[in-house]
């Protein structure tokens, strides 16, 4: 019972993972009010806009997250009021073209995915990815700076006012379109402003762009927006090509497995996200050997938290899929069960990523990304002609697993990482029944 209270005081201090897992829940919340409400056709048309603009988002990730951590480290508070007003701007900027072209997109494949609303979230979409620019890039200035409770704090009043809005409108309309659903990230920020507004005026406030770090920045982070629009390539290819070769209710019910296995990532995206400034101080004060022990233990805290996830997750995919979306995507649970098996080897995959970023070889991971992507483009040509939406969820999980032995096997001499060491910290941690994350 002690050390039940133990992890349950740990989990509450790690201000990283219970961001996370706040996101998790309101996520998971939203998409049972959409699965419930909405017509599968429209929930098709929902999952494929959520898929294509995660491109944006996670492409401003690596643009600008890694370089602000990176800078953030090596240079004084002046210099970083300089690099965090850059990275908005270059933010911006970016999110802009990338909305438009996104946009442009849409309409022109409007025949190929028969997704008719699909071009006019595009287009709305312009104007909210703006907010949402600013609150991410807000939550990369206090990631920067180690003060994940100020996006915990932020994480649970979007949430909260997201979901509020939603009920609400569903209340007095009872109807749920994809429409509504975008737009309702309006109050949602304005409420998230209010709340913050001390602390994100007064880092707005603070905003100064250069020249000099903007290009500084774009050197640095064009490695990481390349490697994550390459990995979100990776993870989503497959919706893409199910966009045009599935129904939109088959598209609904892989989206409900694929939305489980990416809330199942979470709290080890949570955990990378803490872990990362920590590998990237361990190899600027101590060398690659040191940080390549670092790494070791890191991904024994990701797989300590990764395989009861997964296992647990797999044994009640069924249940998983019925509270989620209820009983008319029967076919989801036997997608997630596929998809699940690749949990027990991402760990390896994310930490050699996460080091060859923190010791300045982002070429490298954006090389290593590039080449699973191909992998995995060839082994979903194959198995979705061969098997349909069932062969996409074989092939993704074959294309992790393949794509991380090689990778592992490549980068050996580079990133000195051991297996044996890891597996033993792994048993070390379940010893102690303490899975050993910080925040």
């Amino acid at each position: 019972m002690k050390r039940i209270i133990h992890l349950i005081n740990k989990l509450r201090h790690n201000h990283a993972l219970m961001a996370s897992l706040v996101q998790q829940a309101f996520a998971v919340l939203q998409f049972m009010v959409a699965a419930r409400c909405m017509t599968p056709d429209g929930l098709g048309s929902w999952a494929m806009f959520l898929t294509l603009i995660s491109f944006i988002e996670m492409a401003r990730v690596g643009l600008i997250q890694s370089a602000m951590v990176n800078f953030f480290a090596k240079h004084p508070l002046a210099d970083q009021q300089e690099i965090g007003g850059s990275a908005l701007g270059l933010s911006l900027i970016f999110s802009l073209a990338a909305a438009f072209i996104l946009a442009l997109v849409g309409w022109l494949l409007r025949h190929v995915w028969i997704l008719p609303e699909l071009p006019m979230l595009l287009m709305w979409y312009l104007g909210v990815g703006i907010l949402t620019t600013i609150l991410r890039w807000f939550d990369a200035v206090q990631m920067a700076r180690s003060e994940f409770l100020g996006i915990l704090r932020g994480s649970w009043m979007f949430g909260l006012a997201y979901l509020s809005c939603a009920l609400v409108y569903y209340a007095c309309f009872r109807r749920l379109e994809p429409q509504v659903l975008l737009l309702m990230q309006v109050p949602a920020f304005m409420a998230v402003l209010i709340l913050r507004q001390k602390s994100l005026g007064n880092a707005l406030a603070r905003v100064r762009i250069r020249k000099l770090w903007m290009i500084r920045i774009w050197q640095y982070g064009r490695y990481g927006l390349g490697t994550n629009l390459s990995s979100m390539l990776f993870q989503r290819v497959d919706v893409l090509l199910l966009g045009a070769w599935a129904t939109p209710a088959g598209l609904a019910a892989y989206n409900i497995a694929t939305r489980l296995i990416s809330w199942l990532d979470l709290p080890l995206n949570a955990v990378s996200q803490s872990i990362f400034p920590k590998i990237a101080q361990e190899y600027y004060a101590n060398g690659l050997q040191s940080m390549s022990r670092k790494c070791d233990d890191s991904t024994a805290q990701l797989l300590s938290i990764a395989i009861p996830l997964f296992v647990l997750s797999f044994l009640g995919a069924d249940v998983l899929v019925y509270i989620l979306a209820g009983d008319r995507y029967p076919d989801a649970a036997t997608y997630l069960r596929i998809l699940v098996l690749a949990g027990l080897i991402k760990p390896w995959g994310r930490l050699l990523g996460l080091a060859l970023d923190a010791s300045g070889q982002p070429q490298w991971n954006f090389r290593m990304t590039n080449f699973s992507l191909f992998i995995n483009l060839g082994l979903l040509w194959f198995f979705v002609q061969w098997l349909g939406v069932l062969g996409a969820a074989i092939a993704s999980t074959l294309g992790v697993y393949l794509t991380t032995l090689l990778g592992r096997l490549y980068f050996m001499r580079r990133i000195p990482m051991s297996i044996k060491r890891t597996l033993r910290e792994v048993i070390r941690h379940y010893h102690a029944f303490r899975p050993g994350f910080k925040a």
